[in-house]
């Protein structure tokens, strides 16, 4: 990305593509010939985002709540990744999604 969205909410960083390109750049850039990697050879990629206080108190309770009941130390990044795995493998959970982004959009 080379310019910053106007809202903080909006900001995404992705920090997978070679040093000096882009993602997009890296996803354009010729194949020397080797095999593509798969999915399971890409290194993990990194996002930040930015919650308003609200958000981030329902996210904090969230994981305390989780942690309380499993026993066990749980991260925030363990919880993104088992809700994004959900969301992507149960319809009706990706349209929960759906609907909740269709009645209050990002600003």
């Amino acid at each position: 990305m080379t310019g910053r969205p106007t809202d903080p909410r909006d900001q995404l960083e992705s920090t997978t593509a070679p040093a000096g390109l882009t993602a997009s750049a890296a996803a354009a850039a010729p194949s020397d010939g080797a095999s593509t990697p798969t999915l399971a050879d890409a290194p993990p990629s990194k996002f930040t985002v930015l919650l308003d206080p609200e958000a981030a108190a329902g996210f904090d309770q969230l994981a305390v709540d989780i942690r309380r009941l499993i026993g066990r130390r749980v991260s925030k990044g363990d919880l993104v990744r088992a809700l994004i795995a959900l969301a992507a493998d149960d319809p009706a959970l990706h349209h929960q999604v759906l609907a909740e982004l269709r009645v209050h959009p990002a600003t």
